[in-house]
């Protein structure tokens, strides 16, 4: 919730606004800490069926995301974090380590169309924003 936004939302039926709230909503930097944290539990849980969704989200996060501004949000949740989250993606997702063997995980657990759309060149895009996080690269 700390680092969540406030956002509006709106219902409309047939042109006309019924309904208009704000609700806090995560931030794309919060998922993408939050999935990468994931990934290796997920792997080693009773469900490993939902790393391929985890794999898929955190690639199409990561796609739209400025790399920049998401950097500096996610070294503002500590050393810790940041180092963690920065080490799983490019563990995961470096053509250098297992990227291979990820891309293999999204083919057999993710069945969506959008994920089957994905290469490993979408996927080793995460592993360039993990190297971006580690302390070395700054």
């Amino acid at each position: 919730m700390a680092t969540s936004e406030s956002t509006e939302l709106v219902v409309i039926e047939q042109e006309t606004v019924v309904a208009r709230t704000s609700a806090p909503i995560a931030t794309a930097s919060s998922l993408i800490a939050l999935k990468a944290v994931a990934i290796p539990r997920r792997a080693r849980s009773n469900h490993p069926t939902k790393v391929g969704s985890d794999i898929h989200d955190l690639v199409r996060l990561i796609q739209r995301c400025d790399f920049d501004e998401t950097i500096d949000s996610i070294a503002g949740f500590g050393d810790e974090l940041s180092d963690l989250v920065g080490t799983t993606l490019v563990k995961w997702f470096s053509p250098d380590q297992d990227l291979s063997y990820t891309f293999a995980r999204l083919r057999r657990l993710a069945r969506s169309p959008d994920a089957e759309a994905l290469t490993e060149d979408d996927l080793a895009v995460v592993g360039e924003l993990g190297h971006m996080l580690l302390p070395s690269s700054q």
